[in-house]
C-alpha cells in the first residue's frame, strides 16, 4: 500500500510516498481502506516538529480518516465489512489503508456514516 511519510523536520519537500505493507485488524480493531483525509494544521506543526507529542521522523502525518471496513477483528462489536466511516487511527491518516481502534459502538474517535454523499463531505458534516 501507498503511504505519505515525513521522512525528516522542515517543509512540505520532506514528505515521501513509500510503499508499506497493508496492515491487518488486530483484536478490537478495523482495517480502512482511505477515501479520504484532512491536512489539519496539527499535521503542518509536526511535520515542522514543533507540535506537542509529534512523533519524530519518519513517521505518517494525519489526524483523521474517512473510508470503508475493509477488515474487522476480533472483538469487534456493530461493525460490518463495507461500512462508512470516519475514525482517528493512531500512527496516521496519509494512506491507503489504516487500522482503528474500535471495540463496540458507540466508541470515542469511530463514527459510522451511513450511506450517500461523498466521503469528505460527510466526514466534515459528522464532526
Amino acid at each position: 500500500m501507498k503511504v505519505v511519510v515525513v521522512t525528516a523536520l522542515g517543509g512540505p519537500e520532506v514528505l515521501r510516498v513509500q510503499e508499506w505493507t497493508k496492515p491487518e485488524p488486530k483484536a478490537g480493531e478495523v482495517l480502512i481502506r482511505v477515501e479520504a483525509t484532512s491536512v489539519n494544521f496539527a499535521d503542518i506543526k509536526a511535520r515542522q516538529g514543533r507540535y506537542h507529542g509529534a512523533s519524530q521522523p519518519p513517521f505518517i502525518p494525519g489526524l483523521d480518516a474517512a473510508g470503508t471496513v475493509e477488515a474487522v477483528g476480533p472483538k469487534v462489536k456493530g461493525v460490518s465489512l463495507g461500512d462508512r466511516v470516519m475514525a482517528f487511527p493512531s500512527g496516521g491518516s496519509y494512506a491507503e489503508y489504516r487500522r482503528s481502534r474500535v471495540v463496540g459502538l458507540p466508541h470515542p474517535g469511530f463514527h459510522c456514516l451511513g450511506d450517500g454523499g461523498r466521503f469528505a463531505d460527510r466526514g466534515v458534516h459528522r464532526l
